[in-house]
């Protein structure tokens, strides 16, 4: 009995993941904006991120951002919230955890993430303004919050996301000052980068 040969097809290759749709909520005009812009800027090739800015209250910002993912698409939603913005943060966490948005937090404020990126530091700070002023003062002195000076941080975000991790792993939650879990965003964004680069 013949068989017959099936005709030979041209190999497929396998089908690409579809690129992760981010959605990033912030509540700083610039700052917390122009960091995760810069991302899209320095290249993410099969990374789509968004940016939002929601400068309200910690649960209006959940909420905007909640209904912003039920909208759109999204694959992955994340607020970034300052503790320096107490208002509703409690009952923010608790919305976003029932409607499932990822917080990165910072204690005081977004300027501890970014001094993470030079020094392991664990000293507590008074307000969110003595971080601006101490990460102007040891590391940019060209800092402010109008002009992030952003080419100071690209080449350090990997040594921030280790800090940050080790910072989070000896703190006591976002009560802790200084604290941040901005890194698990970040470190998302640039394992992507990577994994669709190889």
């Amino acid at each position: 009995m013949k068989h017959h040969r099936q005709p030979k097809g041209r190999r497929r290759t396998p089908a690409r993941e579809p690129a992760p749709q981010v959605l990033i909520v912030v509540c700083g005009q610039r700052t917390e904006k122009e960091y995760f812009e810069d991302f899209k800027q320095c290249g993410t090739p099969n990374i789509s991120i968004k940016v939002k800015v929601k400068d309200k209250s910690p649960l209006k910002q959940v909420e905007y951002t909640a209904d912003l993912r039920d909208a759109g698409g999204f694959t992955q939603v994340w607020c970034v919230l300052d503790v320096d913005h107490f208002a509703n943060l409690e009952q923010a966490l608790i919305e976003a955890k029932r409607r499932r948005v990822a917080i990165a937090i910072s204690n005081p404020c977004f300027e501890y993430w970014l001094l993470l990126h030079f020094e392991d530091c664990a000293r507590p700070f008074a307000s969110p303004s003595s971080v601006k002023e101490y990460l102007q003062r040891r590391h940019v002195p060209g800092y402010d919050k109008d002009s992030p000076c952003l080419e100071a941080f690209r080449p350090r975000r990997r040594e921030a996301i280790d800090r940050g991790r080790k910072r989070e792993a000896a703190s006591d939650g976002h009560l802790c000052n200084p604290s941040t879990t901005v890194w698990r965003l970040v470190e998302l964004i640039l394992d992507e980068q990577d994994k669709r680069r190889r």
